[in-house]
């Protein structure tokens, strides 16, 4: 019994002692930090954030890519999705029959609804119907630095429309380079749309025609940092593979950009006027 009142006597001692230091070491901590803001402020590096792109390796996700060495290789007049067919699970179809005109792609069984389209991680697909006109884009792989197709569902910054796969268009660089060219072709098949169609007097008699005109700055440096404007004018005519399919498409592609110290800025504008003769 004396060993238990003991026991409870050297307990509550020393609950007491530390009753008794707490206070002390409050007043402490407040006479140190008094006179101090209680806002701590932390320093961060800077970060940059980008559209997200698969990486080999590292992104979960099956992906090709199109290279600038291949489209100046195998561009010429056809629409993106000729291009895009050269693909693993991936087909076109031609309206015309000669895939410059009306095109529509389709991935893994999945059609252009169910496929995201992005140019420098902008979204294309239209709000109404989610589809992806593009005839709307003549000529536009002139201006391709890469092209990376994600074939299966893709990731949530790309949204529902990426059940069959994803294609990221990214621009190329012009700043690098100063340059004037002009170029112009004409192309032959062995059919084509007869002359009992409607086509325009401007359509080529043969097969296929363009002219293009492009004209780029390069880096011009001042004091604040740089700038560099860009521009291309093209035309693609083609009498199509079947009757009533001619297509007469002109295209613009702008693009401004102004390098700061710590900021740049770019701007693309890109479309054109465009007719045809809907044939399917």
């Amino acid at each position: 019994m004396m060993l238990t009142m003991q026991h409870t006597h050297t307990i509550a001692a020393i609950v007491s002692a530390i009753l008794f230091v707490t206070p002390n070491i409050l007043i402490a901590q407040r006479a140190k930090t008094k006179g101090k803001s209680d806002t701590l402020t932390y320093t961060v590096p800077s970060v940059t954030v980008t559209s997200t792109r698969a990486e080999e390796g590292k992104t979960p996700v099956t992906f090709s890519e199109i290279t600038r060495a291949d489209l100046q290789q195998q561009h010429t007049v056809t629409d993106l999705p000729a291009l895009l067919a050269t693909l693993p699970s991936t087909i076109f179809f031609s309206d015309n029959g000669n895939a410059v005109g009306y095109s529509t792609l389709t991935m893994r069984g999945f059609d252009q609804r169910r496929i995201s389209v992005l140019i420098n991680g902008i979204p294309q697909n239209d709000p109404e119907d989610h589809n992806v006109y593009w005839i709307n884009f003549p000529d536009l792989a002139s201006n391709l630095e890469n092209i990376q197709v994600q074939r299966g569902a893709g990731l949530a910054n790309y949204g529902a429309a990426a059940i069959g796969g994803s294609v990221n268009l990214t621009t190329t660089n012009f700043a690098n380079k100063k340059f004037v060219r002009a170029s112009t072709g004409l192309g032959y098949q062995e059919f084509r749309g007869d002359w009992r169609n409607d086509a325009p007097a401007s359509a080529p008699v043969n097969a296929m025609t363009k002219h293009s005109v492009e004209l780029s700055s390069g880096l011009v440096e001042t004091a604040s940092g740089g700038y560099a404007v860009y521009a291309r004018l093209s035309q693609i005519q083609s009498r199509g593979y079947r009757d009533n399919a001619w297509a007469d498409l002109t295209s613009y592609f702008l693009s401004a950009a102004r390098f700061g110290e710590t900021f740049t800025t770019q701007i693309n504008v890109f479309g054109g006027p465009v007719s045809d003769g809907l044939a399917y």
